[in-house]
């Protein structure tokens, strides 16, 4: 059993002070108690009884308060959004009025910037035709694709021979016999102008590199 004593709820003790008030008022020959007595254990269990039940009160009103305000700010923030989206549309409004109004600026027209031609492209093999093509990304960022195209004859059209997100790519050619690679870079549908070719194992049988004609 829980005491007075104990350390209980406020509104538990509330009313323990209550019946302990009664008690003592029903009692006080037994305990003791005279007029003063009894007239200080009533008025502490009255005043705390009011003061809850005040608190009670201003929560319920917090609460409704809270909510209240809750609803207006809803209410506000559609009517500016209402607005944004009227002034937004509007091109006449300009986007440093949007800004004082602490609103977005108007959006402008997404653009596809194509990719840039990729440079540096050099090529080197070992004697088993490994061959390691490298290449510099330039200003194209790490999402976009570069298409390596190759011809086995300076006649020949050129071929799709791989794709990669990477600056090197690995492939092989018989050793000796003329091969050139281009590189071009491909980003949303959209693709550059192919790189200045790299020839390997020229017509003439050169082991060093040559720019395509």
């Amino acid at each position: 059993m829980r005491t007075l004593t104990d350390p209980i709820p406020e509104a538990e003790f509330s009313l323990g002070l209550t019946n302990f008030s009664a008690v003592c008022q029903e009692q006080s020959a037994a305990l003791g108690l005279d007029a003063g007595d009894l007239t200080a254990i009533a008025d502490a269990a009255e005043s705390l009884a009011s003061d809850l039940n005040a608190v009670a009160a201003a929560r319920a009103a917090l609460q409704a308060a809270i909510s209240a305000k809750d609803a207006r700010k809803a209410s506000a923030r559609a009517l500016v959004s209402r607005y944004s989206q009227r002034f937004r549309a509007d091109q006449e409004v300009p986007d440093e009025l949007l800004v004082r109004l602490m609103l977005s600026p108007h959006r402008s027209a997404p653009t596809n910037l194509a990719p840039t031609i990729p440079t540096d492209l050099t090529a080197s093999a070992d004697g088993d035709g490994a061959i390691r093509l490298r290449w510099s990304r330039g200003e194209n960022h790490e999402a976009t694709i570069f298409v390596i195209e190759s011809r086995g004859d300076p006649a020949d059209a050129w071929v799709i021979l791989g794709a990669t997100t990477r600056r090197t790519f690995h492939t092989t050619s018989p050793p000796g016999r003329y091969v050139a690679y281009r590189i071009s870079a491909q980003r949303r549908g959209v693709s550059s102008l192919p790189s200045t070719p790299v020839v390997l194992w020229d017509a003439v049988g050169a082991s060093s590199l040559a720019d395509a004609a």
